[in-house]
């Protein structure tokens, strides 16, 4: 299936948002204004902050388009075909309540003061148009909040939603509507902190300096190819924070206990900070991975292949980076090939190589048959 034809016009592009004066979604508002505005920085309690996208997927992050003499070329999403920009939006929309947007962003709390006080001016101007009112779904405790308000429904038919009218009304006018139920955004990963303690044989090696000292490089090459891949979260030379504390317990035995925290910057220079605790029987987690090298080593060594332009089939390398899925820092052959350390290529490489032994083409996950 072949796209055949794609419109290159970026127009201007008017957003109503449903509950305009809620969190999410006036904070979306001032960050597009305070990027839109250039001159607009605010001081925080580190250093004066500069509005930015990071944590958007069009803004904020690259895509692989190739490769060249062994490098992979990245470019930003945003580049890749024509897109609105996110300055030329227009927003409206419509809320239960008429605050303005100033004071909802001040209620929020979710700006710094000298940012809220720079986007006052742009936003208190701005107030929903009345929404829709059905006081079955919105919770008990905002009911005081409803202030400006559309009729609910006249008719007895209990499970038709606001948003239902919504998503109506925008089908009758071929426009997009989109139900938020968001993951969570791309980010800067500025600090990865990893500690483990252990009571096993593992435990006890890697107690040494000279044994730990491989671990933590092991450990700390996985994070590479997500800063190389991306100069738009990073500056050259610029890397995340990145600590890794391995401590020997004989008590615990086998049930190593993981803790990692990862800290990040999101839009508009907020913070985001998870946290993982993990207790696993360690070698019971490593012996099905050993099993699955073996298998996989073998069956690479019955594998041949060869380029359109070559007469004559070959074996993999032998640094077997078809392996790489199940290694923490897989090797590959230096004249050749970069290493990716990226959990998503190596399952897709892994994958398709199966897929071509039998015949069947790459999976590339676009599902167009399906759009």
């Amino acid at each position: 299936m072949f796209i055949e034809s794609f419109k290159v016009e970026s127009p201007h592009v008017k957003v109503m948002l449903v509950g305009w004066v809620e969190t999410m979604v006036s904070t979306l508002t001032g960050g597009v204004i305070a990027n839109k505005e250039l001159g607009i920085s605010w001081a925080t309690k580190d250093k004066i902050q500069q509005a930015n996208y990071f944590g958007s997927l069009t803004q904020a992050s690259a895509i692989r388009v190739g490769s060249f003499q062994g490098e992979e070329i990245y470019a930003p999403f945003k580049s890749l075909l024509p897109m609105v920009n996110p300055e030329d939006i227009v927003f409206g929309g419509w809320d239960i309540s008429n605050m303005n947007l100033a004071d909802a962003m001040a209620r929020a709390r979710v700006f710094d003061i000298d940012l809220q006080k720079q986007l006052r001016p742009y936003m208190e101007s701005m107030v929903p148009l009345p929404g829709i009112y059905d006081p079955d779904f919105i919770a008990a405790n905002q009911g005081d909040r409803s202030l400006r308000k559309l009729p609910r429904l006249t008719r007895n038919e209990s499970e038709i939603s606001p948003s239902t009218l919504y998503a109506l009304a925008c089908v009758l006018e071929n426009v997009p509507f989109i139900m938020e139920a968001l993951r969570t955004p791309l980010s800067q990963p500025t600090s990865i902190v990893s500690y483990n303690h252990l009571g096993n044989n593992d435990g006890m090696n890697l107690s040494a300096p000279q044994t730990f000292r491989s671990k933590e490089i092991s450990k700390s090459n996985v994070v590479d190819d997500m800063v190389n891949s991306n100069a738009i979260l990073y500056e050259p030379g610029e890397h995340p924070d990145h600590v890794v504390v391995i401590k020997y317990v004989p008590y615990v035995g086998d049930s190593k206990r993981a803790m990692d925290e990862y800290t990040s910057e999101i839009f508009m220079g907020g913070k985001n900070t998870i946290v993982l605790h993990n207790t696993c029987e360690d070698s019971l987690l490593a012996a099905p991975i050993i099993l699955d090298l073996v298998l996989l080593a073998e069956l690479s060594t019955r594998i041949q292949f060869k380029a359109e332009n070559e007469d004559k089939f070959h074996s993999f390398h032998p640094v077997a980076t078809i392996l790489s899925y199940l290694t923490k820092a897989p090797l590959v052959s230096p004249t050749r090939y970069t290493v990716v350390n990226a959990l998503s290529k190596q399952r897709a490489m892994l994958e398709n190589i199966l897929r071509a032994c039998v015949g069947l083409a790459p999976e590339n996950n676009m599902i167009l048959e399906y759009k």
